[in-house]
């Protein structure tokens, strides 16, 4: 399990989360794309939790070289930039689920014990 977010409050409040899942193992953390990529190709996560907005700006990077490499990384994007655009775009992209952060964060736990 990777968790990528940019916002150490929000990191906490994630991994806080993770720990009440009993088949979660390992969670690494990055906080901006070239230490998730990284973690990645080092680590191979069979889930990663991953927010689009990172260092102030919207990046779609991250999606791409999982969708390029990893294919079968199981990704869930969870952000407050969760307008339908956005929704659209991540699940064109790849991803597997797309969150709001400000009212679906609970489905997190439901989401990991489903994979």
């Amino acid at each position: 399990m990777l968790v990528v977010d940019d916002s150490a409050l929000i990191m906490d409040k994630m991994i806080g989360v993770l720990q009440d899942i009993e088949n979660i193992r390992i969670v690494f953390q990055a906080n901006d794309l070239a230490e998730a990529i990284t973690i990645v190709k080092e680590a191979e996560p069979d889930i990663i939790l991953m927010d689009i907005f990172l260092q102030g700006h919207i990046s779609f990077d991250l999606l791409k070289f999982l969708r390029s490499n990893y294919p079968a990384l199981q990704t869930v994007v969870i952000t407050n930039h969760a307008g339908q655009h956005y929704r659209d775009r991540c699940l064109r992209m790849g991803a597997h689920h797309f969150f709001d952060k400000s009212k679906d964060f609970d489905r997190i736990q439901e989401i990991i014990n489903n994979n």
